[in-house]
């Protein structure tokens, strides 16, 4: 049995290829995680291969600039996606906790806690009193 040797001029050929490149980022990830579950099916898997190879283009890019832009793109969307997430989680909660009624006299939208039983209530806007069930 020999010994084996690794050559490894051909391995600093490879990593030098890589030099000055874009690299991996979040949106390169988000890309590949969206890919995978398009590699299931037959008639989406054109699709998947088009992302996997818009990842390597992202990767191997020297446009630095448009690759930040991109992610400044990316990330600005995941944002906004966020933000809509929490109030519309944080009316589900409120809808639970408070009860949304009109005032009788000038019709002001009036929020108030559930579970209290009878309240008497004040309007803020016209200061009209009236009792309501919560």
């Amino acid at each position: 049995m020999g010994v084996i040797y690794f050559d490894f001029s051909m391995l600093s050929g490879v990593l030098s290829m890589f030099k000055n490149r874009y690299g991996i980022d979040k949106f390169n990830i988000f890309l590949l995680a969206i890919s995978l579950p398009f590699t299931l099916s037959q008639y989406t898997f054109v699709i998947s291969i088009i992302l996997i190879i818009y990842s390597l283009y992202r990767c191997l890019s020297k446009d630095f600039a448009k690759r930040r832009a991109e992610l400044y793109k990316f990330e600005s969307i995941i944002q906004s996606f966020k933000m809509m997430t929490l109030k519309e989680l944080k009316k589900i909660k409120n809808k639970f906790l408070y009860k949304i009624i009109k005032c009788p006299k000038c019709s002001q939208r009036l929020r108030i806690p559930r579970f209290k039983g009878y309240l008497i209530i004040t309007c803020k806007t016209c200061k009209y009193k009236f009792k309501f069930k919560s």
